[in-house]
């Protein structure tokens, strides 16, 4: 008799337990249902600042299955000059949209988790492009504080578990992040199970085992909760004026070079170092003195990206995703006066190049443009020209690919 209590608590728990799931899994299917609904919409997908897009999933997956090209960089993105690709896709030599993804800060480690969280079969045959940035190799270890800022938990768990990556990469992963997470309590359940995963004693992995329904319900937690944020942004989002489609455009980029001339020399006016003129009064013309030669003891081929970089590699290539790199350069009139020498320049970008050999990775190497006038807005990101060049060599690279 004393058993029939205990019997029907556990009865109890398990009607509770399956009701649950099965309302969750409806839930999910109907926020499915609501967003393959909506109309493609513009100016959701291509908006910079867009955690439901870099920090989640179902935009970048809808993304995926329409094969637009998905360029994953970092604070270039934001410079909305009329040569954007957001402004250049689709055109007649490559029919399809662009989805910018990242913010500043989004290097390496964050974009391998990101293109970690995804499954195999999920990327096949998918345009995705990655910008690098000097920038990012400029100092010994990256900046914490911006991975933690630019954190995905959803993401983290579920590249955590991808089967298809190897262990050793998955544990790399793990022990980066978690020493950026440690004494900040918003990162503690995501510090907690890196460490459980990371280790290597039989009570912490006994720990993790009895643990994963909790992080197998979180999982699906965030995924719903990322589907109703991405809805509502959809809804949220005012519409392009004209939903109709229209014909590709055809660009003549002869014709595009001469107005992204014009339209540098119109902004650059007030320097020697053909930087945008407010950007230049703003940021630059205080600080010459001090910047002059500050630079000169910059070490770029140590940094501790360059084992993140390599690890990105090794996510894509075991995650069946076939990478288009673009080594971003730099405003060589600028970096000249800091005192990061082109010879210390040129040795970085040789040194990337190996990276993307090592991994057969096909990539754009834009050193040759470091004192190209007007390619630059200001002294590190893509401008008029710049970005003219990155849409040309982008529809080359997957324009032949389509044929």
């Amino acid at each position: 008799m004393r058993f029939k209590p205990l019997a029907a608590t556990l009865s109890v728990l398990a009607i509770s337990g399956f009701l649950t799931l099965l309302g969750t899994a409806a839930y999910s299917s109907y926020l499915d249902q609501q967003i393959a609904r909506m109309p493609f919409n513009k100016n959701a997908v291509q908006k910079y600042e867009n955690e439901v897009r870099d920090k989640g999933q179902a935009l970048f997956e809808q993304e995926l299955g329409r094969k637009d090209i998905m360029i994953l960089g970092s604070s270039e993105l934001e410079i909305q000059v009329p040569e954007h690709p957001n402004y250049m896709f689709p055109n007649a030599q490559a029919p399809w949209q662009v989805c910018p993804g990242g913010r500043a800060y989004a290097q390496s480690l964050h974009q391998a988790i990101h293109l970690g969280s995804f499954p195999k079969e999920k990327l096949k045959d998918a345009k995705i492009v990655l910008i690098t940035s000097l920038q990012w190799f400029s100092s010994p270890e990256i900046i914490g504080a911006g991975q933690l800022a630019r954190f995905s938990e959803l993401q983290y768990y579920k590249t955590l578990n991808n089967q298809n990556l190897d262990l050793g990469t998955r544990r790399y992963l793990a022990h980066r992040m978690a020493q950026f997470m440690v004494g900040n309590e918003l990162f503690s359940r995501a510090l907690f199970y890196s460490r459980l995963f990371i280790s290597d004693q039989w009570q912490d992995k006994l720990t993790l085992w009895l643990l994963k329904p909790y992080y197998a319900g979180m999982i699906k937690y965030l995924e719903i909760k990322d589907k109703y944020q991405y809805l509502a942004l959809l809804k949220h989002t005012p519409l392009p004026e004209k939903l109709d489609p229209v014909p590709p455009k055809q660009i003549n980029f002869a014709a595009a070079y001469a107005k992204a001339e014009q339209e540098g020399k119109l902004s650059c006016t007030n320097n020697k170092f053909y930087v945008e003129d407010a950007y230049f009064d703003r940021w630059l013309k205080p600080n010459l003195d001090w910047v002059k030669g500050k630079s000169a003891d910059t070490e770029l081929l140590h940094s501790k990206e360059w084992e993140d970089l390599e690890v990105l590699m090794k996510v894509c290539r075991d995650n069946g995703i076939k990478l288009y790199v673009v080594f971003m350069s730099t405003n060589g009139y600028y970096y000249d006066y800091t005192g990061i020498t082109k010879k210390a320049r040129s040795d970085f970008y040789k040194q990337q190049a190996a990276v993307m050999k090592k991994y057969g990775v096909p990539y754009l190497n834009l050193e040759d443009k470091e004192y190209v006038p007007y390619f630059y807005y200001d002294v590190m990101h893509l401008g008029w020209k710049g970005w003219l060049y990155f849409d040309e060599q982008l529809t080359k690279h997957f324009g032949k690919a389509a044929g």
